[in-house]
């Protein structure tokens, strides 16, 4: 029997796959981190920084705001991206109320924010109250705004 030769491509194949297969393995996370279960569904993702703590919040602030009320999400400091990003969140995460958004594409939008009678606030309590504070943990605080 004669040996096979090995052709110059198959080579460069064989190379291409084990560099593949070295930097998928080296992209794993530990051991014990594999094993783990995820706290939210954005914990092994790279928006995990952002999306992480306003999951937690709104989670643990829904109770807070009765269905079929009207609500913002805001961010302190204020930030319009990352407050049109927690639109969306908080659609998601506060079913059966209506959110009404602090920003959008990257403008604050003040018309909406006034409509709302619940804020939810993301990070620490703002500089001037909007209101009496309902409750306070996980990252945030929700106020009822005080009406004339």
């Amino acid at each position: 029997m004669s040996r096979a030769r090995r052709s110059p491509e198959s080579v460069v194949l064989l190379l291409g796959a084990g560099a593949l297969a070295a930097w998928s393995f080296a992209r794993l996370p530990e051991p014990r981190e594999m094993f783990r279960p995820a706290i939210t569904p954005f914990d092994r993702t790279d928006s995990r920084t952002t999306a992480g703590p306003a999951f937690h919040f709104l989670s643990s602030a829904a109770p807070a705001v009765p269905a079929g009320a009207a609500a913002v999400a805001v961010t302190e400091p204020r930030d319009a991206a990352r407050e049109s990003a927690l639109h969306g969140a908080a659609v998601a995460l506060l079913p059966g109320r209506r959110v009404l958004p602090g920003a959008q594409w990257n403008a604050f939008t003040p018309d909406y924010e006034a409509q709302a009678e619940y804020v939810l606030v993301l990070g620490p309590p703002p500089a001037v109250s909007p209101g009496t504070r309902l409750f306070e943990g996980a990252g945030g605080s929700v106020w009822k705004r005080r009406r004339p």
